[in-house]
């Protein structure tokens, strides 16, 4: 059985006219743009570090090609460790929210209204490959159409994002 996102006795209910509605996902599609932007610019900023890497490889004797192939395997490594962080690391260290969360004024919780554990923050984690697929639009289609605006993610980490600026 695939959890629909609302429990019974929950405290947002789907119903909830503060976490839904038009207003609501403004907020919560600027999140995740702000996010993306935000993991973007460190990314690039990054990319710098392949070239010292690889002319180190190239040191020892390795050929040009292996060289860049190495530099661009320790950025990848560099990225999914960024990609963790920032998803997963982050928010349960600072109070349940990303960068743009927080300026945004949303947090994540899980279906009982409590914070999520870090198994709920992998699961999430691991499922934004999904969210991502063709452009996003996995993602963006599930968070209009679920009853608490959940993307894949969240559905089986069975957590959501509320805003923070109300009672």
């Amino acid at each position: 059985m695939v959890p629909t996102g609302v429990e019974q006795g929950d405290q947002h209910s789907a119903a909830d006219p503060v976490n839904t509605g038009p207003a609501f996902l403004r907020r919560r599609f600027g999140q995740i743009v702000l996010d993306s932007l935000l993991r973007t610019t460190i990314s690039i900023v990054l990319v710098p570090l392949v070239l010292p890497f690889a002319w180190l490889v190239r040191q020892f004797g390795a050929s040009a090609t292996t060289s860049l192939v190495g530099g661009f395997s320790v950025y990848f490594v560099l990225m999914v460790a960024l990609a963790w962080w920032w998803h997963v690391w982050f928010p349960h260290r600072h109070g349940d929210q990303t960068p743009a969360m927080r300026w945004l004024k949303l947090r994540l919780i899980d279906l009982g209204g409590d914070e999520p554990g870090l198994g709920q923050y992998n699961a999430r984690w691991v499922l934004t490959a999904a969210d991502s697929m063709f452009f996003g639009l996995v993602g963006i289609v599930l968070i209009i159409v679920t009853p608490q605006h959940q993307r894949a993610g969240d559905i089986v980490a069975r957590t959501r994002v509320v805003r923070t600026d109300v009672s």
